[in-house]
């Protein structure tokens, strides 16, 4: 439980199993995907169903498209690969976006009853991820579990800001410090888990970080677009640097090329109009020097008269 964006690092997963048929690609994606899922048990849900309910369909969607990789079934290969670990990665951002960015009192005080009440004899084991990321009810109902915890559960807090948490809660833990790893060694993660070279993993995270953000955003601006609504994205008008008008733009002209790779054909007049459109604006940007924001609301017209 506890917010943390997920999507980096369900990309770089997707982008390794496009890459590879290995067992181990399968593997990270399966498990990157399920580690979103967790924050949505139900039993930390408990008295917010309805909020829970509307995204079933995306659980249920999801949780189908992690079953049909799994090691041992056949491997989807070509365009029906393409098709499920796009539709997988769709579905995370829908679910990331469903995340309370403060973890609230609620799910603290289910997870105190689950661990006192729920049935069984097996060891329970509670991770707090982004554990700084609660408001003070929740901190102090923390608090009090932490002071009569049950005998049968282990609940551990991950946080890279141990001062930020209140020495009351930080006195009833024991402390597990993770020495960093070097500069070379993370490369050498990077190369060996993800098969790419590159520096640190925050470096090659916040890659994926951008890579993401810019997927939201290109599917947010399509979306808005088709439906004719005037008003641009608001995270399209915080671009604002060549770089990032850069990411957008071929996040944006991947997501087109998908969308009518599924739809139409690529030769259609639309698809080819909507190319022009996005390397018009990268022109206008970048050689005409014009405002990011005066070519984004160019394109979006554009692409909301089609």
């Amino acid at each position: 439980m506890g917010h943390r964006n997920m999507i980096p690092e369900i990309s770089a997963c997707a982008a390794l199993m496009k890459r590879e048929r290995s067992d181990t690609s399968r593997y990270m994606m399966i498990r990157s995907a399920r580690k979103l899922l967790c924050r949505f048990d139900p039993a930390l849900w408990e008295g917010e169903r309805r909020k829970l309910s509307k995204l079933r369909p995306v659980m249920e969607r999801l949780a189908e498209s992690v079953d049909s990789i799994l090691p041992g079934k056949g491997a989807p290969e070509g365009a029906k690969k393409r098709m499920i670990l796009s539709s997988l990665v769709d579905d995370c951002i829908a679910m990331q976006k469903a995340l309370p960015e403060i973890l609230p009192i609620a799910q603290i005080r289910n997870l105190c009853h689950w661990a006192h009440h729920s049935a069984g004899k097996d060891h329970k084991t509670i991770i707090i991820d982004s554990a700084v990321g609660m408001s003070d009810a929740s901190k102090h109902a923390l608090l009090k579990f932490l002071e009569e915890p049950p005998a049968d559960t282990s609940i551990i807090l991950i946080t890279d800001r141990k001062q930020m948490l209140p020495p009351t809660i930080v006195s009833r833990l024991r402390v597990y410090p993770f020495k960093r790893r070097s500069r070379m060694q993370e490369a050498e993660v990077v190369r060996r888990v993800f098969r790419e070279k590159g520096g640190g993993l925050q470096e090659f995270f916040d890659a994926w970080r951008r890579k993401s953000s810019s997927m939201i955003i290109a599917k947010q601006f399509i979306e808005q677009a088709n439906f004719g609504n005037r008003a641009m994205p608001r995270e399209a008008l915080e671009i604002r640097d060549l770089e990032e008008l850069g990411d957008f733009l071929k996040a944006l002209d991947a997501e087109l090329r998908d969308r009518w790779r599924k739809t139409e054909s690529p030769k259609h007049n639309r698809f080819r109009s909507e190319q022009d459109g996005i390397r018009d604006a990268r022109i206008r940007a970048e050689n005409l020097n014009l405002p990011i924001p005066l070519v984004l609301r160019g394109l979006y017209c554009a692409m909301s008269s089609h």
